[in-house]
């Protein structure tokens, strides 16, 4: 096999025994959180909107020029299309501006 193969195959055989998500809805923000400095950059976020959206636009064309990256883009089949890329990556960036956007202790 592949090394491109390899992984994607050690992400399904034992990538779903490992949790990601917890049963629990509730969000508890770490005690070093300030949401002072939270809405600050929010702010920033949103002053900069434009900018803001060519640099993640610009981090996910670059990730495309990392071969592991690539190679597993690739062999997934899921950016095979420019029009499937598209979409891919607009919606990615679309949901990172909710992250931006969203208070850090509500459910999105």
């Amino acid at each position: 096999k592949n090394e491109v193969e390899k992984r994607l195959q050690l992400l399904l055989n034992e990538g779903w025994t490992i949790p990601a998500d917890s049963e629990s809805r509730t969000v508890t923000l770490p005690d070093y959180f300030d949401g002072e400095k939270f809405r600050i950059g929010q702010e920033a976020f949103n002053k900069n909107i434009f900018t803001m959206m060519i640099a993640k636009l610009s981090g996910l064309l670059l990730l495309l020029a990392v071969p592991s990256i690539l190679n597993i883009l690739k062999f997934t089949k899921q950016s095979g299309t420019p029009c499937a890329a598209f979409k891919r990556y607009a919606a990615t960036i679309l949901h990172t501006c909710i992250w931006y956007r969203s208070e850090p202790n509500k459910n999105l």
